[in-house]
């Protein structure tokens, strides 16, 4: 027995070719009901289902578009290029497991899809798999050798695993086909690590002139210059940086250090607050004490008090705050630190 017409019927070019344009012209409900029209009409042609679920996913509706995917390999398992699409929505769901699951799938299908390493790799690494997802990044790279997200992936987790050389040999092999700011940015801190500070500063330097808004490369160009002893040089990048996003967490923790270590304490609470890096309320509290200011410091200290007592420094101040105060120190980091203080003397090195 036959199959009905409408179950045997294979769209034709044209129908297909409308529904192309539409999603490349970007009318993409119109493609949606396209697609459905097309699907009624032809249920058993892969491409109807297929070119429905790229409908629904530019449209950000992944789960219609699992669903369309889904139809498509029913009637074909085999189509690599549909197991990759697959693969993409059910990780936009959230869904990475199942999202790897396909991608290896379309890999095993046809081995030299490229994209499906490079995804597979991201999820990867997204989850702290670097050798495995490193591995994926170089299959990408073999598969297509001009991939330079796949090289600057590459170069992201070989970095990640102290892989330093390997990793600046990805970046540059990236950069040598693509100028690219967050790749000059990377090279850098590759090369700040390996202590090639002349060379880290040359690539700061480039990811900032590609793109001068580059908050992040002005800092840590500024760190390397601090790192090479041109303080000068470092406090005017921590500032551009600061001029272009003035909660740069790094850059203010920054231009606070350089404050401290220049006794400007009390332009150096500022910028300690306004960073959260791990130290930077301990540091900005240390500044108000040695600026003098007890009632802010004694103010800000309620919030330190209420969180664990796990820090030395406010360990320090806290009893120096105590003993010249004459209050209880809550601290609770060494209950009674002076027990543990011993003076002494050494005679060649006492004033005669």
């Amino acid at each position: 027995m036959s199959r009905p017409a409408a179950q045997s019927r294979q769209p034709g070019q044209g129908e297909i070719q409308q529904i192309i344009n539409l999603i490349g012209s970007g009318r993409l409900p119109q493609a949606e009901d396209a697609a459905r029209a097309l699907v009624r009409a032809c249920p058993n042609a892969l491409v109807a289902h297929n070119l429905l679920g790229v409908a629904f996913e530019q449209q950000g509706k992944f789960e219609q578009a699992a669903t369309a995917y889904g139809n498509a390999l029913a009637i074909d398992p085999n189509i690599a290029e549909i197991r990759f699409n697959l693969g993409v929505v059910l990780g936009n769901l959230g869904k990475a497991e199942e999202a790897a699951a396909q991608y290896r799938k379309a890999i095993a299908r046809k081995p030299d899809l490229a994209v499906a390493h490079f995804n597979l790799g991201t999820l990867l690494q997204a989850q702290g798999k670097l050798a495995e997802a490193a591995d994926c990044y170089r299959r990408a790279t073999q598969a297509e050798p001009r991939f330079v997200e796949a090289w600057g992936n590459l170069g992201a987790v070989l970095q990640q695993q102290g892989w330093l050389d390997d990793a600046v040999a990805a970046y540059r092999e990236a950069l040598r086909m693509q100028p690219d700011a967050q790749l000059h940015f990377n090279l850098g801190t590759a090369l700040r690590t390996q202590g090639r500070l002349e060379a880290a500063v040359a690539s700061f330097r480039d990811a900032i002139a590609l793109r001068p808004d580059y908050a992040q490369a002005h800092n840590n160009l500024g760190e390397t210059l601090r790192d090479q002893g041109r303080m000068g040089d470092a406090l005017q990048c921590y500032r551009t940086a600061l001029e272009i996003d003035p909660e740069n967490a790094e850059a203010c923790y920054n231009m606070g250090e350089y404050l401290y270590f220049a006794g400007e304490f009390d332009q150096a609470v500022e910028y300690f607050e306004r960073s959260p890096r791990w130290d930077s309320r301990d540091r900005a509290l240390y500044c108000l004490y040695k600026a003098g200011r007890f009632d802010a410091f004694a103010e800000r200290l309620e919030g330190a008090l209420a969180g664990p007592h796990t820090s030395p420094l406010l360990a320090t101040l806290t009893t120096h705050y105590a003993t010249n105060f004459g209050v209880e120190d809550r601290y609770g980091f060494c209950r009674n630190p002076m027990d543990f203080v011993h003076h002494s003397r050494i005679d060649a090195l006492a004033v005669p």
